[in-house]
């Protein structure tokens, strides 16, 4: 017993008490008070990370939207000029069948007024019947040629007016409008806008 006493002693530990292995001191426990404290800063670290997260999530939310909205604004600004370029490719065929001998002039079948054109349309469907702002259809997608159009495909949200306005007899002003709307409800419009002369006359033929 007189040397577990002195032993007891040399470690700094009284008799009854459980020897700190690491320090060789007794060891200390936390108050309620400091439990208390731990908590509180646990929560506003848990609060903190979360509204990080919520943050990083809202943000990848907002780039994926706009992404798509960039997408879809390609798309339109492609749409409206291919409207514009069948109506120069119209105007065109005409100045070729005027020099072949035929009696056309270089804006023949291009009238006043709004229309709906396809990649394909020819002078013989493209500017004659007139349509109301508001009717036209939406633009078709057939995967299978990578064509919008109006015969065969899956149903997309662009619509597509050609707006034409002579100016005087040689020289036309040609808009094309696509609008569409997006998944969240959004409402956008592309407009492109050419004008097209008849920079070298072509006489017309001899009426017999």
């Amino acid at each position: 017993m007189p040397f577990r006493k002195r032993q007891h002693a040399l470690n700094g530990v009284g008799a009854g008490e459980v020897p700190d292995l690491v320090s060789g001191q007794a060891p200390l426990f936390l108050s309620p008070k400091r439990d208390g404290q731990v908590i509180v800063e646990l929560m506003v670290a848990l609060g903190v990370v979360t509204m990080g997260v919520m943050a990083m999530v809202a943000l990848l939310a907002r780039s994926l939207s706009l992404n798509r909205v960039v997408a879809d604004q390609y798309t339109a600004t492609y749409l409206a000029s291919e409207g514009i370029e069948v109506v120069k490719n119209i105007i065109d065929h005409n100045v070729i069948r005027a020099l072949s001998g035929a009696p056309v002039a270089w804006n023949d079948n291009i009238e006043n007024g709004m229309y709906e054109v396809e990649y394909d349309t020819d002078e013989n469907g493209c500017c004659v019947n007139d349509i109301a702002s508001g009717a036209e259809r939406k633009l078709l997608f057939d995967s299978d040629t990578g064509f919008f159009g109006y015969g065969a495909g899956a149903g997309t949200s662009f619509t597509r007016l050609v707006r034409i306005t002579r100016v005087g007899d040689n020289e036309l002003n040609v808009s094309s409008v696509v609008n569409w709307t997006t998944r969240g409800g959004g409402s956008f419009s592309v407009e492109l806008e050419d004008h097209f002369f008849n920079w070298a006359p072509i006489p017309s033929p001899a009426v017999p």
